[in-house]
Parts: C-alpha cells; structure tokens; sequence
C-alpha cells in the first residue's frame, strides 16, 4: 500500500474530525465603525467578472525568479506564529484564524491529498468555492503543487456543497471532484455526494503535515481566470514591494476566487495579513464594520 503523498494513493476517509486550527465565536460587538474611512480598490460587482489589475498586469515591475510556494515558504520561516487569514461567516458567527505555521499544515494536508489525485505540476485546478478560509488554502495548495489556478476546462474541480450536483456539466467533465462542506470546526459534507466524489474534510486529515514536494519552477503557470494567463513570476512581478498597499491588515467581502488569489499574493508579498467575511444574504453593514474595527483592517477590497 502507498503511504502518504504518494501519487496514485486514496486515504481511506477519515471517521472523524476535529476543529485544528479553528475556533467559532459570535461577531465582535466593538463601537460601530464607518467603512468609508478606510481605502477601497474596487466593487465585488466590479471584480465579479474582472480580473483584478494586479494579475492581469503585462508589464515586469521587477525581476521575479522565485515561485509563489517558495515565497510562502519563506514567509513560514520569518512569519511563522504571525496571523495569516482571519476568516468570518455572518450567517453561522463562525471565526476562524489561521497564523502562517496553522495554514502552513492545512497547505501541507492539502497539497499530499492533490498529489495522491495524480494532480501536479502543469495540470489545472479549479475552484468553485465561495470566500472562505478553505479557499485561500486550495489556492496556496494550488500553487505548491505546481498546478495552476483556472476557470474552465479542469483536471480536478473543487466545489462547496451547494454545487457539488452530479449532473453539473462541468462535474463530469473532470477526473476527480472534491466537496468541501465548509461546516464549522471542518465537519464532513451532510448530504450524499455525486459517485466518485471525494469529500474533503474527511480525506484531508489523514495525509501528512509535511509537503516535501519540490517547489514549482517562476515559469510556471500559476492563473488562467478571466482569459489571462499569469505565471508564477508574472504574478509576483504585478506586485512590487514598495507598493502603498504592501502592508496591512486587507479585508474582502463576498469577492471571486480571482479577487481571492490576488489578496493572498498581495499578503505574501507584504507580509501583511487578510480577513474574509462570508456575508452572502446576511450582509450587514454594521456587523462588517465592527469586524473591521476590531481586526485593525487598513484596506477594504
């Protein structure tokens, strides 16, 4: 039998899970803070069927020779205990809050379970998830293995619950399909899922906190959303270090897996930190203001 992180090898699903890495909470209730005062690139309406500009850059800002999974590496080794992602679900009064070592296991978990689907380097991965902490793990897992980001046409499709139907066209174009639930504390997926699915939550925790997988190569594809296609190099180039928003605490509402993938570049680079909030029908102005307050959030994406 393959052990773990091994290419061709199934986990058997786990039985149970636990809430690593995770806490729930009620919202913060701290004195109402105005949105307005802080920095705004961009609509969601507007990112909604755009790429944003960063990645769909053309043009060099700097010579990049490194890849995105060796940056994250490095940003681990001088950022370890230090928040990455902070995540929030106005509907469940989920909080969820990941430093660099806590994603860094989730990447590692991740990224064994994508190389056991025979997914790596050149292949493509994409993802149907709403925002949500999971989501800038995949995109993270994504990019160690060397596969790239896409919006069609996948070799493995990631979805959330509500769009896991089997009778999606899109499902039965791809080899593999993974469903996350997206529950709170990493529940598995409560309802059956489509023959041949896998679900995550209970396939994830069995594989290895390590990813000894080489780091993929700056020529390497790293995005092909919105019809532009982006290396590894070409990515981090779009984002210099001496940008004015190369530091902070960055906050998105709602936004697209596009959106998302530039967020977390951004907070590589900087070395700055993200909060995601899920507002969906539960969008409340005052509850969203209160999180940006009590998160010291410097930009609103």
């Amino acid at each position: 039998m393959l052990g773990h992180g091994q290419p061709g090898h199934r986990k058997h699903r786990l039985r149970g899970v636990d809430g690593e890495g995770s806490k729930s909470s009620s919202l913060p209730a701290h004195q109402e803070h105005s949105l307005s005062r802080l920095p705004h690139r961009s609509t969601v309406a507007h990112q909604r069927h755009t790429l944003p500009h960063e990645l769909a850059s053309s043009v060099a800002l700097m010579p990049v020779t490194q890849s995105l999974e060796q940056l994250r590496r490095e940003r681990l080794r001088s950022l370890g205990p230090s928040p990455l992602l902070t995540f929030y679900d106005l509907a469940t009064g989920e909080r969820v809050e990941l430093s660099h070592t806590t994603a860094d296991n989730w990447v590692a978990k991740t990224a064994n379970l994508v190389t056991d689907l025979g997914i790596g380097a050149g292949d493509r991965l994409q993802l149907s998830l709403p925002p949500h902490w999971q989501s800038a793990v995949w995109c993270l897992a994504t990019w160690a293995v060397g596969a790239a980001l896409v919006d069609g046409e996948p070799d493995l499709l990631v979805t959330g619950p509500e769009s896991s139907d089997s009778s999606s066209p899109a499902n039965t174009a791809v080899v593999d399909l993974v469903v996350c639930s997206l529950r709170p504390l990493g529940l598995p997926c409560e309802a059956p899922l489509p023959p041949g699915a896998l679900d995550y939550a209970l396939e994830v925790r069995g594989h290895a906190d390590r990813f000894t997988g080489p780091a993929p190569a700056a020529s390497s594809l790293a995005i092909d959303l919105g019809g532009v296609r982006s290396t590894h190099s070409e990515v981090l180039a779009a984002h210099p270090t001496d940008s004015d928003r190369a530091a902070g605490r960055l906050m998105q509402v709602d936004g697209t897996v596009a959106s998302l993938a530039d967020l977390v570049v951004r907070a590589l680079v900087s070395g700055g930190s993200l909060v995601l909030v899920r507002a969906g029908e539960s969008a409340d102005p005052d509850a969203i203001s209160r999180i940006a307050e009590s998160e010291r959030v410097t930009a609103l994406e």
